[in-house]
């Protein structure tokens, strides 16, 4: 499939460069990078997903990942004139992932911005350089409604840190938020959460991305294992301090098996030496004997 010369503006992808962003020049050209294109669902049925959200969790009929797949994932007639397209204008498909209707490419950046209609700059932003561009991403008129994003050829931060920092209170303060948060068990009741759920057979993620400092670093982010282990107990979960207790245990167990299993090597090792020696003498004995048998021999 040949890309047409007909190009439209896909829905909801202008940008537009920040507020105090300084332009540094043009991205190179010979650079390599890589992009995300999303693509339609095979049947959209919205009624069913809000349906289903309405549902407490233990009433609910979930499907399985391949029935997922199946069912809302990307249609391979689909997939295959992206990859049309990406040959088309020198682009490589690094991959296909049908249930997450995502195609992965890579090309350069000049590629990519003749394949997109875009104009991709480095522009220096609080403290950082980024990859970034104007206006919105032109697609050819044949995959119009089939790709609904692409993501990638800029490179700006646009997610936000939510984490909040504790502050002290001074004066008097609102009794259901005293020291300005709320504990796990009243976020559990403020959002009617269920008890007794251990999350088996589940799939879960907990993001908390970095934010950037002045000097482009990133900062404050990231949940710790402990930080997971303590939110765990104290939200009630059965398992937390027992999944605990078994790390620790196996530990114990795979030094106490090492130092063990080195025992065993010393004691072998120093039993193996005591036979040698002992084998050693005997046969200095024996060679003494015969050598002094034969000597009396050869006397006149």
């Amino acid at each position: 499939m040949a890309s047409s010369t007909t190009r439209l503006a896909l829905a909801n992808s202008a940008r537009k460069l920040p507020k105090g962003a300084k332009l540094v020049g043009a991205a190179d050209p010979k650079q390599e990078i890589e992009i995300s294109v999303r693509l339609r669902a095979k049947r959209a049925d919205d009624e069913q997903v809000m349906a289903l959200g309405a549902q407490p969790p233990r009433e609910r009929q979930y499907l399985s990942r391949a029935e997922f797949g199946a069912a809302m994932g990307a249609d391979p007639a689909d997939v295959a004139k992206i990859d049309d397209f990406a040959h088309h204008h020198d682009l490589n498909v690094k991959s296909v992932h049908l249930a997450s209707r995502t195609v992965k490419l890579t090309g350069t950046v000049k590629a990519m911005s003749a394949a997109f209609g875009v104009k991709l700059n480095k522009v220096r932003y609080e403290g950082a350089t980024h990859r970034m561009r104007k206006g919105s991403v032109q697609i050819p008129a044949e995959l119009a409604g089939i790709v609904v994003g692409v993501h990638g050829l800029d490179n700006r931060p646009v997610a936000q840190p939510h984490f909040r920092r504790k502050l002290p209170q001074k004066g008097a303060a609102a009794r259901a938020a005293q020291g300005g948060s709320f504990s796990v068990d009243q976020i559990a009741q403020l959002y009617n959460f269920p008890g007794g759920e251990t999350g088996a057979g589940q799939c879960i993620a907990i993001i908390e991305l970095n934010d950037i400092d002045q000097k482009g670093h990133p900062t404050g982010a990231g949940y710790k294992t402990s930080d997971l282990r303590t939110f765990f107990k104290r939200a009630g979960h059965p398992d937390a301090e027992d999944r605990s207790r078994e790390r620790r245990r196996r530990r114990q167990q795979a030094r106490s098996f090492r130092g063990r299993r080195r025992g065993r090597a010393r004691h072998r090792g120093g039993r193996c030496d005591r036979a040698r020696r002992q084998d050693r003498g005997l046969f200095r004995a024996q060679h003494h004997q015969r050598l002094h048998r034969c000597g009396q021999g050869r006397r006149p």
